[in-house]
C-alpha cells in the first residue's frame, strides 16, 4: 500500500495515497457520470413540448428541437431548414436592437408566441416559443359571446323600437281609415249610378283597386309590426301571381322610366302563400329601387330554386349602398332618403320572418343592389 508523505509546517504527515487532508469532495462525480448528466442535458431542449431555435440572419438554422420543426420551411439544399422569409426581417431587427421581441406565429394547426432574444456578440438570435392556440380559442368564443350579447341587445332594442311603432300605426291606421272608407264608398255610388265609358271605366276600377290596396297595406303595416301576426295561406299559381305582380308594380310612381323584368327558372308550379304580403315585400322593395335609379335604369325580379329552397331576387343598376351602411338597412327609423321613415325593410324583414325566410342585401357601389330572400321550400310550396 503506498504512502504518500507530506511536510507541512515542520512536520512529517503520511496518509494513504488518494486521500486527503479534508477528505474526499463532496458530490464529486466520476468522468462516466459526468457524461452521462452531459448527454442528458444535451438531451433537454428536444425533450422541451415548445420550440427551441437558433437562427442565423440570413434565416439559417442552426440548431431546433422536435417542436420547432413545423415553424421551419425547406431550404434550396437538400436537407437544410431555414425559418420562413416572412419573418427573417424580425431577425436582423432584434439584433439591430438588441431587444427582445415578441410576435403570434400562425402555424398549420397551431398558434405560437415566438420569443425573439438576441445574444450580444453574436450573429444569431435564439427564438423560443410557446403553444398558445387554446388561448386564441378562448379569446375566439369570448368575441363569438360578446357577439351574440351585441346582437340579443340590439334584438331587444329593435322589439322596443318597435312597439313604440306600434302604438303610433295604430293611430295612424285609425285615421286613414274613414276616409279610405269614404273613398271606397263613393267610387261604389258612382259605379251603381253612373254609366261610364270602357276608356273611362279602367281609370275607375284602377282608383277602386288602389284605393283598396292602401286600405290593406295600412291594415298588414299595423298587424305587421305587432309581435304576432296571422299569416294566411293561399295556393296560387306561381306564373299568374307574378305576372300580376308585374301589372302592379308598373303603375308605381316613376315606374314608367324604367326597365322591369321577371326571371323565373324554378319549376315550382304553386306558391303557399299569403299573395298580399308577398306583394308588399316586392312593393317596398321595387319602390326603394326606383327612388335610387335614378333618371333611368333596370329592376329586376329572378325566382330561382336552390333545392331545399327557394330565392326571390329584386335587382337594381342604382348607385349601390355603402359597406357600412349595409348591416344597418333594416334597422327601424334608419334611412338615408331626406323624407325616409326608415320602416320599409323593417317592414320587409319581418313578413319574410312569417314565413321562416331570410334576407340579405348585396350591394356594389356604381353597380347597384340586390336584396335576395330565401324561403324553405316546404313554407312556400304546395
Amino acid at each position: 500500500k503506498k504512502i504518500k508523505y507530506r511536510h507541512e509546517g515542520g512536520r512529517t504527515e503520511k496518509r494513504p495515497a488518494g486521500k486527503s487532508r479534508r477528505g474526499d469532495l463532496p458530490g464529486k462525480k466520476s468522468d462516466t457520470d459526468c457524461q452521462d448528466e452531459l448527454k442528458s442535458l444535451s438531451r433537454f431542449p428536444d425533450e422541451d413540448p415548445s420550440p427551441v431555435l437558433r437562427v442565423l440572419k440570413n434565416g439559417r438554422v442552426i440548431y431546433h428541437n422536435k417542436a420547432s420543426e413545423s415553424l421551419l420551411v425547406s431550404g434550396r439544399n437538400k436537407g437544410l431548414k431555414v425559418f420562413p422569409a416572412e419573418y427573417r426581417h424580425l431577425i436582423a431587427e432584434c439584433m439591430k436592437k438588441g431587444s427582445i421581441l415578441n410576435i403570434e406565429y400562425m402555424g398549420f394547426n397551431q398558434v405560437f408566441l415566438l420569443h425573439f432574444i438576441p445574444v450580444r456578440g453574436a450573429d444569431y438570435v435564439n427564438i423560443y416559443g410557446s403553444d398558445i392556440t387554446h388561448l386564441k380559442i378562448l379569446e375566439q368564443r369570448m368575441l363569438m359571446a360578446r357577439k351574440e350579447r351585441e346582437d340579443l341587445i340590439s334584438q331587444l332594442r329593435i322589439s322596443e323600437k318597435l312597439g313604440i311603432i306600434a302604438e303610433i300605426s295604430a293611430q295612424i291606421a285609425h285615421e286613414f281609415r274613414n276616409p279610405l272608407a269614404s273613398i271606397i264608398g263613393v267610387l261604389d255610388i258612382l259605379e251603381d249610378e253612373m254609366v261610364f265609358p270602357p276608356e273611362k271605366k279602367k281609370y275607375i276600377d284602377i282608383i277602386n283597386q288602389e284605393a283598396n290596396r292602401i286600405k290593406c297595406l295600412v291594415d298588414q303595416t299595423f298587424s305587421v309590426l305587432k309581435k304576432t301576426t296571422p299569416v294566411s295561406r293561399i295556393r296560387v299559381n306561381t306564373q299568374d301571381y307574378f305576372n300580376e305582380l308585374i301589372r302592379l308594380l308598373s303603375l308605381l310612381p316613376e315606374s314608367g322610366r324604367i326597365r322591369l323584368s321577371l326571371s323565373c327558372s324554378t319549376r315550382l308550379e304553386h306558391l303557399n302563400i299569403d299573395p298580399g304580403l308577398l306583394k308588399e315585400v316586392f312593393a317596398r322593395l321595387v319602390e326603394n329601387s326606383l327612388e335610387a335609379i335614378g333618371p333611368s335604369g333596370t329592376i329586376e325580379i329572378i325566382v330561382f330554386d336552390l333545392g331545399e329552397s327557394v330565392c326571390f331576387s329584386v335587382k337594381d343598376s342604382g348607385p349601390g349602398i355603402r359597406e357600412e351602411d349595409i348591416k344597418r338597412v333594416f334597422r327601424p327609423f334608419y334611412t338615408t332618403k331626406t323624407n325616409g321613415a326608415g320602416l320599409g325593410l323593417t317592414i320587409v324583414k319581418r313578413i319574410v320572418g312569417f314565413f321562416n325566410g331570410q334576407i340579405e342585401c348585396k350591394s356594389v357601389l356604381g353597380k347597384g343592389t340586390e336584396f335576395i330572400m330565401k324561403f324553405p321550400v316546404d313554407e312556400v310550396s304546395a
